[in-house]
């Protein structure tokens, strides 16, 4: 293996899926196939690709799409190695994730074995960052869907009904968000306050307010922190009253946010 050469594997037991995360990797890899989906992304490097008998050049910010049991392999097409997230499902935890967004029992065939698309990478990209850093079951959950929900809706081959819900529905969410900040909210809570699917609300509320739900409640969960610390609260205060389930998620959604600890936050206003 080369020195330079780095892979994580992790298994995320709240979710039921693998995540790879490689970086440097220049080995080829010879004709397989997987009894699981994976779902890919190139960040570096660029790839030579087989799959199903048909030829890919994959290069940065491609996605890769491959079904149970397709065919495939692939080699370095350039001097550089390939930095690659994987995340592979099993076909029973797919099926069960289909059927949470679209309430379909049906199994899933993605149409594509290559795509481009920002949206998706963007979505894979930050799930890996929340996995690594083992954030929130939320975090995760919000993420994963809305990631299958923008490759269902454009990469799937047996077509899943697609509904909308209007701006009045947005607002009641939004409003039910800010009057419950300090609850424990799942999407599915959300999803019953306006009768749609996972997927329908994920859709409409990332085109309405270019955020997912939880993103939106963490905004608002940190307006109501900085007003907290500005008034000199401790931070570990602040992090029971602001709906965080610890000090730890606290401190790294703050951070996120603004750039800044609570505490640097709050002795800013202490200093002054």
């Amino acid at each position: 293996m080369n020195s330079s050469e780095h892979k994580t594997v992790v298994f995320d037991r709240t979710l039921h899926f693998e995540l790879f995360d490689f970086k440097e990797i220049r080995q080829p890899f010879t004709e397989h196939f997987h009894d699981y989906y994976v779902i890919g992304t190139i960040s570096k490097g660029c790839r030579i690709l087989f799959c199903n008998q048909e030829e890919f050049h994959v290069n940065a910010k491609d996605i890769v799409l491959f079904n149970p049991g397709d065919i495939h392999s692939c080699h370095q097409c350039d001097d550089g190695g390939l930095d690659y997230c994987g995340i592979n499902l099993t076909k029973e935890v797919m099926r069960r994730l289909a059927f949470e967004i679209y309430s379909v029992d049906r199994q899933i065939t993605f149409s594509k074995s290559v795509v481009r698309d920002s949206s998706v990478y963007f979505t894979i990209q930050t799930l890996k960052r929340l996995v690594i850093n083992n954030l929130t079951y939320e975090d995760k959950e919000e993420c994963l869907l809305l990631m299958l929900t923008l490759i269902f809706d454009k990469y799937v081959s047996n077509n899943l009904s697609v509904n909308y819900c209007n701006d009045e529905c947005i607002s009641i969410v939004c409003n039910f968000l800010e009057k419950h900040y300090m609850e424990d909210i799942h999407l599915i809570d959300l999803c019953k306050l306006i009768n749609v699917s996972k997927s329908t609300l994920l859709r409409c509320f990332v085109k309405a307010k270019k955020m997912t739900p939880y993103c939106y409640l963490q905004n608002i969960r940190i307006g109501k922190a900085k007003e907290m610390l500005e008034k000199g609260a401790l931070p570990i205060d602040v992090a029971l009253n602001s709906g965080f389930t610890d000090q730890s998620h606290f401190t790294h959604y703050f951070k996120r946010f603004l750039g800044v600890t609570p505490r640097i936050y709050r002795d800013i206003f202490i200093k002054k």
